[in-house]
């Protein structure tokens, strides 16, 4: 996402490229918040990425738009203040006015800063398959017992878990599939991000010609205060 254009007149959010891509974004919700926030600001929006995929891409743009328009306007916002407004985007939004790695409560709009330390290579497993964000928390059971206490900071990747991957397994059997083939490349750890349906791998593996889907090295980023990512 791009902010392409900005001007003394009322925010308007256009992505004619992608309309159902930006109403997924929250970039509608943008609008009417920032107009009634700060009111100054016409931003043209070009959207460059994946939906569906559990990487919290729409979430992380609706970030930066915030972000980048305080910084226009001179930050009239305090990092908390935008965090505030970022809850009222979407759940998702409000994590990333964190340092980069945080234990989020509540619906997410509950931030606490976590620093997580020698964490092994990690890869992402792209699958081509696009999970319903919707249907896949309706799957889940909010009986289901957690496999650890949410609210705790993880020492290593073995305590790292998913409770959404039952639910999105059920709704799609060839995501744990996938998971399985990526287990016996040797990783030692995978785990589905969000509702799915990408994959993120801990440690190496030995990867064949011919694997189970797209596989690409990443790395972590993180911000300092009163920065945004680079």
């Amino acid at each position: 996402m791009h902010i392409l254009s900005f001007f003394g007149n009322p925010i308007k959010t256009l992505c004619p490229s992608a309309p159902s891509i930006c109403d997924k974004c929250g970039l509608t919700r943008i609008s009417h918040i920032l107009t009634r926030h700060l009111n100054k600001l016409f931003c043209g929006l070009a959207i460059r990425n994946s939906s569906s995929t559990g990487l919290g891409g729409g979430s992380s743009n609706a970030a930066t738009v915030l972000w980048g328009i305080n910084e226009l306007l001179g930050c009239p916002q305090t990092n908390d203040e935008l965090k505030e407004l970022a809850a009222c985007v979407g759940s998702d939004v409000p994590f990333f006015f964190s340092l980069g790695s945080a234990i989020c409560s509540g619906r997410g709009e509950e931030v606490k800063n976590c620093l997580l330390t020698h964490l092994p290579s990690i890869s992402l497993a792209l699958p081509n398959i696009h999970m319903n964000t919707r249907q896949v928390y309706h799957n889940f059971s909010a009986s289901h017992k957690l496999e650890s206490d949410a609210n705790s900071i993880p020492k290593d990747i073995d305590q790292f878990f998913n409770d959404l991957e039952e639910p999105a397994f059920k709704l799609s059997p060839e995501l744990k599939k996938i998971k399985n083939a990526l287990q016996n490349y040797g990783y030692k750890k995978v785990l589905m991000t969000g509702s799915g349906s990408t994959m993120i791998c801990f440690g190496e593996a030995a990867i064949p010609k011919d694997a189970i889907c797209h596989i690409s090295k990443c790395s972590s980023i993180s911000r300092y205060p009163n920065e945004w990512y680079h």
